[in-house]
């Protein structure tokens, strides 16, 4: 059995030896029917890999722009959801609603982890960080004004309540 197994795979590596370097600006991997369904090329910003669906539709990319490495995932309407990267000051994962707007960020840079969360005008409204003194929790308003800050810091945990203008009308302790 080993033997036939040798002589069939032997067989199919019968033929010209392959080229040792082929050199391009862009590669098409084509499906059974001719579609591209997956494209490697140079653009102006660098190398990118696109995945296609049987539509034609681009639903993910690997590429490097200005040497940063950044994953991108689009939904079947061809609308980029998602895209994780990294770059200088370190990773970080972008979440994009039905209308491409970034809804979502969860990044680690040098001082501090941190999760972003945006409404549908682009507000931010709400972040999440753990910098060295202690993790932090700010909730902000509609119009962008810092309403709740919860802490746990060195001295111990603190919350802060503020009004429209910022100034803080309750906290403990």
């Amino acid at each position: 059995m080993a033997l036939a197994a040798g002589v069939a795979l032997k067989g199919c590596a019968a033929g010209p030896a392959p080229a040792r370097t082929v050199r391009a600006e862009r590669f098409e991997l084509v499906d059974a029917a001719g579609k591209p369904r997956a494209i490697l090329s140079m653009t102006p910003v660098g190398a990118a890999l696109e995945l296609l669906d049987a539509a034609g539709e681009t639903r993910a990319a690997l590429a490097l722009i200005k040497d940063d490495p950044v994953l991108a995932l689009f939904d079947a309407g061809a609308k980029q959801r998602a895209s994780l990267g990294v770059d200088k000051q370190g990773p970080a994962l972008l979440l994009f609603d039905g209308a491409r707007r970034m809804r979502a960020s969860l990044a680690v840079d040098e001082d501090c982890p941190g999760l972003v969360l945006k409404d549908a005008p682009g507000k931010i409204r709400a972040i999440l960080g753990v910098p060295d003194k202690g993790p932090c929790f700010d909730l902000l308003d509609a119009a962008g004004e810092l309403r709740a800050t919860l802490a746990v810091e060195k001295v111990g945990p603190f919350l802060v309540l503020r009004d429209a203008a910022g100034k803080p009308i309750w906290s403990t302790p």
